[in-house]
């Protein structure tokens, strides 16, 4: 198989299609070049030839290597040092933390219930009298959330669960795109994501709309942890779109879409925070050298150990930069325990986040679908890889995403 890849690869102006297993017929572009990084496990200069080759014939289906937009125009490492926590948003990142946690335990009750979280994991919101408008779930993905009523602090929340197994997604190196042309032109993201989305948009954006009309005066917060992070910025950026007024606060967040993608939501009315913590590995991916770029700026929790959540402004660097490797993206570490600690015990009233293996069993793999979604987001029914493995590869890619970004300086 490798041997058949490696020809389509190298031959993209003699070929017009390559098929895959359980992939539909697809144009030789950045699908081809993915699974030839998933297998070989580098994207060297041949890559950004054929890259080049393959833009020529299918611009409209590819995100190339070529630099995207963000707000000041260029897309690599900007660091504004000009740009401070402040001891108040440090608070906020800490009580939104509190609410992305909540959607952990509080994603299937009852509406009109009181939000309680097992094992201290919440006790801001519960302070404040939190109560559940509605919840919203999906049924192909695993994602789950609720919309929120906090009449204490006059918000309106809008919360998405996290996953507690990211095994097939940290393993999916291939990091489907799909279209978004209807948010901007250009627009891409990844697939999984857009799927949760798709799943639970038409009640999430009911629930708000009643609740938005029913307390004018609040102000209106999408919060997510994890997967939960990347969804809650999609459905962000169309509830924006849809005349809704939002901040976002997202914790550990994957990287979501293209450049195109994220210029559209930094330059949309609202703020958004984006929060990392140490050497945690989900918002590495997917990698920058395939296409995905983060919303900008970027909050690091950048000192302490795995479980560390007290911390202070002056413990929290701040990057910006839809390309940037000067904060998470730039560490080599791999700790997945610091995907559970975001300023509080994020994943507190659920499961921790596991580093575990997870394959579809072998009746299930005959009858998926040409694009597969896992529950937990991925987008093929991954490889096996021991962990020593996927580690391997881990670390091999965010060294390739460091030498992408500096070659976009």
């Amino acid at each position: 198989m490798l041997g058949y890849l490696d020809s389509c690869y190298n031959g993209v102006l003699g070929c017009l299609v390559c098929p895959r297993d359980r992939v539909a017929w697809q144009p030789c572009g950045i699908n081809t070049i993915v699974l030839h990084v998933l297998l070989v496990g580098k994207f060297n200069a041949a890559t950004k030839v054929t890259m080049k080759a393959s833009s020529i014939l299918f611009a409209p289906l590819l995100v190339s290597a070529a630099p995207g937009f963000v707000r000041n125009g260029i897309d690599k490492l900007v660091e504004k040092r000009a740009v401070t926590v402040t001891v108040d948003q440090l608070a906020d990142f800490r009580f939104f933390s509190q609410y992305a946690g909540a959607a952990q335990c509080n994603g299937e009750v009852a509406a009109g219930s009181a939000i309680v979280c097992a094992n201290g994991g919440c006790p801001e919101v519960e302070a404040a009298g939190a109560t559940v408008v509605d919840t919203f779930t999906g049924i192909l993905t695993d994602v789950q959330g609720f919309v929120a009523k906090d009449d204490v602090n006059k918000l309106i929340v809008v919360s998405y669960k996290g996953s507690t197994s990211l095994r097939n997604y940290l393993a999916d190196f291939v990091f489907y795109f799909v279209g978004c042309n209807d948010l901007v032109d250009g627009c891409l993201v990844h697939a999984g994501f857009s799927k949760a989305n798709d799943e639970t948009w038409d009640k999430m954006l009911a629930t708000l709309t009643t609740a938005a009309a029913q307390n004018p005066s609040y102000k209106i917060v999408f919060t997510g942890h994890s997967l939960g992070a990347a969804v809650s910025t999609l459905a962000a950026a169309r509830a924006r779109q849809a005349g809704f007024a939002i901040d976002l606060y997202n914790y550990g967040s994957p990287r979501v879409g293209n450049g195109a993608f994220v210029d559209f939501v930094n330059n949309q009315a609202g703020q958004e925070f984006r929060v990392t913590h140490l050497t945690d590995p989900v918002p590495r991916l997917p990698p920058i050298f395939l296409g995905y770029r983060h919303i900008s700026p970027e909050y690091w929790l950048s000192n302490g150990i795995a479980n560390t959540t007290d911390y202070s402004p002056a413990d929290v660097k701040v990057c910006e930069g839809t390309a940037s490797v000067g904060c998470n993206a730039g560490s080599l570490g791999f700790s997945p325990d610091a995907h559970n600690y975001y300023l509080w015990h994020i994943s507190a009233c659920s499961a921790p986040f596991e580093f575990k293996k997870k394959r579809a069993t072998s009746e299930e793999s005959a009858t998926l679908p040409a694009l597969y979604v896992t529950p937990d987001m991925s987008t093929i029914d991954v490889p096996a890889l021991s962990d020593e493995e996927l580690l391997a590869r881990m670390r091999d890619f965010a060294e390739q995403d460091i030498e992408a970004a500096r070659a976009l300086e």
